[in-house]
């Protein structure tokens, strides 16, 4: 199909045949590598304006968003989340994107909006499989060191994992049943992550908060219903309650930060 790229020089059969070919290609969705798509858009445009396909310019923007929200997420799971289209990248010298052109203009300022909703979403689905994973560590299902999952002093690697609600009960219910040496081991990487000198960014703590403050509240009253029907303690809920105060010391720490930021806002 590179050769309708120089379509001029085609007889008009061999121009049909391969326009017969790209249209079921590209009509169908057929899956095209980034930014190849993009040189084949130019081109699918370029045919519309010069009048040599029946299908008008609406149905080809709408077709190119849906290619778009189709192949999104493996475009940027390949190339990154700076994916862009990027003219230089011309292998073959294609000649038909053009940002000047007004209507490839608007599909590429769709895709802009398609990706960064692409890396949202690709994002959740991270940190959920991270929370996961410790989960599973927690339990003993899964061998692994916390502080490799759990801190990363390169600050490019330094991502928001604690974010999701929906796995605090499970979360919890595996920090409670979990092995001594597992909560022992928890409480070192956490520790890195947020009271060490290498903490992480104010901004990943700020939303991580959330998620910890209900932390602290369910072990706290884990402790109060356990030390309601016990007389003596065990070595479990002395951790525990050293992991509340190391997640405590850390929640104060950002609340420091927050009133130094709007001390900051206020005299600016």
């Amino acid at each position: 199909m590179d050769k309708l790229f120089f379509y001029r020089s085609l007889d008009e059969k061999d121009f049909q045949n391969l326009l017969n070919e790209f249209r079921v290609n590209y009509f169908s969705l057929e899956y095209l590598d980034f930014p190849i798509f993009f040189h084949y858009l130019g081109l699918i445009i370029h045919f519309n304006e010069n009048k040599l396909i029946k299908e008008d310019i609406n149905s080809i923007k709408k077709l190119a968003v849906d290619y778009i929200m189709k192949c999104c997420k493996t475009w940027i799971i390949k190339y990154g989340n700076d994916v862009d289209c990027d003219l230089r990248y011309n292998p073959k010298n294609y000649d038909f994107v053009s940002r000047h052109n007004p209507v490839f203009s608007e599909i590429l300022e769709d895709f802009k909006e398609s990706k960064e909703e692409c890396i949202s979403e690709l994002s959740r689905e991270e940190v959920s499989e991270k929370l996961k994973k410790i989960i599973q560590m927690l339990r003993g299902e899964e061998n692994n060191d916390f502080d490799n999952v759990i801190y990363f002093n390169d600050e490019n690697r330094q991502k928001e994992i604690f974010i999701n609600n929906d796995y605090i009960a499970e979360f919890v219910q595996a920090i409670v049943n979990c092995k001594n040496s597992l909560i022992h081991d928890f409480h070192h990487a956490l520790h890195l992550r947020y009271n060490s000198n290498h903490s992480y960014n104010k901004e990943i703590l700020i939303k991580e908060e959330p998620f910890w403050q209900t932390v602290v509240e369910k072990l706290t009253e884990y402790i109060k219903n356990y030390d309601s029907n016990n007389s003596l303690r065990t070595v479990k809920i002395v951790n525990l309650e050293l992991l509340i105060k190391e997640i405590q010391e850390f929640i104060k720490k950002l609340q420091k930060l927050k009133d130094f930021e709007k001390y900051k806002n206020m005299i600016s």
